[in-house]
C-alpha cells in the first residue's frame, strides 16, 4: 500500500514538474522556477562581451541596433563593432571639417579652437584608417592587429578631446561625438581581444 501511494505521488509529482515546464518554456520569461530552484538562460554573446567594455549599457545598446547581432558569432561581433566605430569616426570627421571650414571664413575665430579642430581632423584622419585597416584584416581572417588597430583608433580620438581641454578650448557638440567614437572603439578593442 506504501509502495503504491509513494508511486502515485511520483507520478504527481512528475506530472507537476513537466506542466511547470511547459508553462514557462511557452512563456516569454528566460527562467523557470521549480520547487524553488531557478534556472536561468545563459547571457547572450552581445551581453557576455559588453561586460568588458567601458560602458555595458552603451555596448549592448549599440550591438544591438544591429540586426546582425542576435544570431553573431565573436568575429560577427568584432565586425559589427569595428563598422559601427568606423562610420561613427567618419561622421565626426566630417563635422570637424565643417568646424575648420567655418573658422577659415571667419576672421575672428579663436586660433586655439583652430589648432585643436586642426590637431582633431589629423588625429581623426589617423583613427578612421586605423578603423579601415581593421576592417580590412576581419574581412581577410587576420585577426591579430585588429586589437592593436582598435586601440589606435581609441588613442587617435582621445588625443582630439585631450586637445580641446588642454587648449582650454569649448565645442558642445565635438566633445560628447568624441565620448561616443571613443566608447565604440572601446567596444571594438574588447570584442576583437576574444577573438
Amino acid at each position: 500500500m506504501a509502495s503504491l501511494l509513494y508511486s502515485r505521488f511520483h507520478l504527481l509529482l512528475l506530472h507537476l514538474l513537466f506542466f511547470l515546464f511547459l508553462r514557462n518554456s511557452s512563456s516569454s520569461s528566460s527562467s523557470v522556477s521549480a520547487l524553488g530552484t531557478t534556472i536561468t538562460d545563459p547571457p547572450s554573446l552581445v551581453e557576455s562581451v559588453c561586460t568588458k567594455s567601458k560602458d555595458y549599457t552603451f555596448c549592448t545598446k549599440a550591438l544591438n541596433s544591429d540586426p546582425r547581432s542576435p544570431s553573431a558569432e565573436v568575429t560577427d561581433l568584432a565586425r559589427i563593432s569595428v563598422e559601427l566605430a568606423e562610420k561613427n569616426a567618419t561622421e565626426t570627421l566630417g563635422y570637424i571639417k565643417q568646424l575648420l571650414n567655418g573658422t577659415n571664413n571667419n576672421n575672428n575665430t579663436d586660433d586655439n579652437l583652430k589648432k585643436a579642430l586642426l590637431l582633431c581632423e589629423t588625429e581623426y584622419e589617423n583613427g578612421v584608417a586605423s578603423l579601415q585597416t581593421a576592417l580590412n584584416n576581419l574581412e581577410t581572417g587576420s585577426y591579430d592587429d585588429v586589437n592593436v588597430l582598435a586601440s589606435l583608433a581609441y588613442e587617435a580620438i582621445q588625443a582630439c578631446d585631450k586637445a580641446f581641454g588642454e587648449g582650454k578650448v569649448h565645442e558642445p557638440t565635438l566633445s560628447p561625438m568624441n565620448q561616443n567614437t571613443m566608447l565604440l572603439c572601446d567596444m571594438s578593442t574588447v570584442i576583437s581581444s576574444v577573438i
